[in-house]
Formats: C-alpha cells, structure tokens, sequence
C-alpha cells in the first residue's frame, strides 16, 4: 500500500483523514515512551536550547 504521508503538523491537520494521523501520532508517542526511547536530561550549566521555527 502506497501512502503519502504528510510532512507537516499542519498538513495533518489540515488532512481530509486528520484523524486518523493524530490518533497514529499519540499511538507512536505512547510506543516511544513505553519503550524508553530518550532520556530527559537538564541542560548543562550555562547553556539553553536552541530555536526553532
């Protein structure tokens, strides 16, 4: 099966099959949490994030 999947939030949101993609996202977020797929660390004294857009 051939599937475009979008490249932005917004062309999610903005998809005739919303959601269908917002329920995918939250199941994919759940499965990285379970799964220990980062560790949330402080930043490192004197240093902060960097932007985005």
């Amino acid at each position: 099966m051939d599937v475009d999947e979008p490249a932005t939030y917004e062309e999610v949101v903005t998809s005739p099959k919303a959601n269908e993609w917002i329920t995918s996202m939250k199941e994919e977020m759940s499965s990285m949490v379970k799964n220990n797929v980062w560790e949330l660390v402080d930043f490192p004294a004197g240093r902060k994030s960097i932007g985005n857009k």
